[in-house]
């Protein structure tokens, strides 16, 4: 190690840390070796983001001087850290999601599907002994007072001027939204299109946009404020039957802009979908942590495709993501297995009515 009193620290750039057990395992393609790191190494690892001194490093470890400065030598000689006038590491993202955060990233990360084709095997089998979740949302059961929905329009705009003219809109005052668009809206993104069948995994449904097994955990809810036709209140799309059945009488438009963060738009709005992953129907058949990942990359496709379609049809759109789960989860009377994940304001357009 250079000078203490001159020496400045900051770890090793391009580190990967992946939890084994209960420590971590840390590697780089600048090292040649992998070390096994927990309790006061990984405090090294974090508090060396940005270029900190080795006395002042000792200072804030929670052990005696020696044993700290001997477990800062033993980082450097291996390599974890390094001068900082040598290079100065890239912050790592999981410094400010949180180390939570990262285990579940790498847990993902490091986790295959099927490892083989005995394992493939052995996984669909557990798959097929248990009970396959609803196709559609839990709601589709509730009968009698259904609207019902009429076939998507055409969409005519060409799709390379829908792509160039998408945007998100900031508007603060509220134009209707016709009940011939937003049949076409909900019919076009999560209408079925056709259904598949998967073999021993039964039937999938195909619609405007990917879902892994064709399971698609994505529901759309309603919360209308002024559609024409429509009473005000909360909705949820049941696919199967093109409808939709009601939630509850109440939409209110201020609690729903502060249970989104107070941006303005989701108050001011004609109406707002709600995306909901219903995790249960993904994870009947994905066990594997990576399926994590599949619940916010189809809920990421199925906003792009409403945001399209919205386009195209002429509505503002506002999107975020920026929500207080527990109020969003508890207005559209969710269970714990059905996760908000995104929020899409819809507003009738300048020329519209």
């Amino acid at each position: 190690m250079t000078d203490q009193t001159e020496a400045r620290l900051v770890r090793s750039p391009d580190l990967r840390i992946r939890p084994r057990g209960t420590t971590f395992v840390v590697d780089s393609p600048r090292l040649t070796t992998a070390y096994e790191v927990h309790g006061a190494g990984l405090d090294v690892l974090r508090l060396t983001a940005e270029p900190v001194s080795p006395e002042v490093l000792v200072d804030w470890l929670d052990l005696d001087r020696d044993t700290a400065a001997r477990l800062v030598g033993s980082m450097v000689r291996s390599g974890l850290l390094i001068d900082a006038t040598e290079s100065v590491a890239p912050a790592s993202p999981f410094d400010v999601w949180g180390q939570a955060v990262g285990v579940a990233h790498w847990e993902g990360e490091r986790t295959a599907y099927a490892a083989n084709e005995a394992d493939e095997n052995t996984v669909k089998a557990k798959v097929l002994s248990r009970t396959r979740p609803p196709m559609t949302n839990r709601r589709g059961d509730v009968t009698g007072n259904d609207v019902r929905l009429t076939a998507p329009e055409p969409l005519v705009r060409p799709l390379g001027e829908v792509l160039r003219s998408r945007r998100t809109s900031r508007f603060s005052q509220r134009r209707a939204v016709s009940l011939v668009d937003l049949s076409t809206l909900l019919g076009s993104v999560f209408g079925i299109i056709s259904v598949r069948d998967a073999g021993d995994f039964g039937a999938g449904y195909l619609k405007a946009y990917p879902s892994a097994g064709a399971l698609h955990d994505i529901d759309p809810y309603l919360v209308v404020f002024d559609v024409p036709g429509v009473a005000p209140g909360t909705y949820a799309y049941i696919d199967s039957r093109n409808c939709l059945v009601p939630v509850s009488d109440e939409a209110d438009s201020a609690e729903w802009d502060r249970a989104t963060a107070s941006q303005g738009p989701p108050g001011a709005c004609a109406m707002l979908l709600v995306l909901v992953s219903s995790t249960e129907r993904l994870a009947w058949k994905y066990r594997s942590p990576r399926a994590y990942r599949d619940v916010w990359q189809h809920a990421g496709h199925a906003t792009q495709c409403a945001l399209l379609v919205n386009t195209a049809l002429g509505l503002e759109s506002f999107v975020t993501n920026a929500i207080t789960t527990p109020e969003v989860s508890r207005l559209l009377g969710l269970t714990s297995t059905e996760w908000p994940t995104t929020v899409i304001a819809v507003n009738g357009g300048p020329t519209r009515s």
